[in-house]
């Protein structure tokens, strides 16, 4: 990540002060040599403005997700609540046929549950998306811009945060999507 911020202050260090060469415009009327000159540090002005957009889209990306996230975790909560009402009604009046504690509860539960499918779907097809993004634009920045070594530390340092229990399920579902040759 350093290596990242540390090219871009760089680029925006070598445009600073000349807004032209930053949006890409020669107000030198001198000879070729100075224009080849400006070539570079066009192409780093283009290419940091390319990476502010992608930077900003990502974050917009986490965000959603987030959000998503968040609203899953509450239908997946008022779910539970329901199928614990639902226990205690049938406990206390055993002898009741209706199905999942009467009509009205039914078709709550079913909305809870299709309201449940379409968002884990929504989620999905989002997080599809997005890590497709990060490995065709992220990863080959991060692998152009940091060392084997830095990448590693920084792996060491994320997963390290992580709990026992949290990293256990990780590399579970890692695994499980594994083909078998590379399991």
């Amino acid at each position: 990540h350093g290596g990242v911020e540390a090219a871009t202050s760089a680029s925006a260090s070598a445009i600073e002060g000349n807004p032209a060469v930053a949006l890409g415009h020669n107000n030198n009327n001198n000879n070729g040599g100075e224009q080849h000159q400006q070539q570079p540090q066009r192409e780093r002005a283009q290419s940091m403005t390319v990476h502010t957009v992608e930077q900003e889209e990502y974050e917009e990306d986490h965000a959603d997700e987030e959000r998503m996230f968040t609203s899953i975790d509450h239908l997946l909560s008022n779910l539970r609540e329901e199928l614990s009402k639902n226990r205690r009604r049938s406990a206390a009046s055993p002898g009741v046929a209706a199905p999942l504690g009467g009509v009205a509860n039914g078709m709550r539960l079913r909305d809870l549950a299709q309201t449940l499918l379409e968002g884990t779907s929504n989620i999905m097809r989002h997080l599809m998306t997005h890590l497709n993004k990060e490995e065709t634009h992220c990863m080959p920045l991060v692998a152009q811009y940091l060392t084997k070594a830095e990448i590693n530390d920084l792996v060491g340092k994320i997963m390290g945060k992580r709990s026992s229990e949290l990293m256990s399920q990780i590399l579970t579902m890692a695994v499980q999507n594994l083909n078998e040759a590379d399991r």
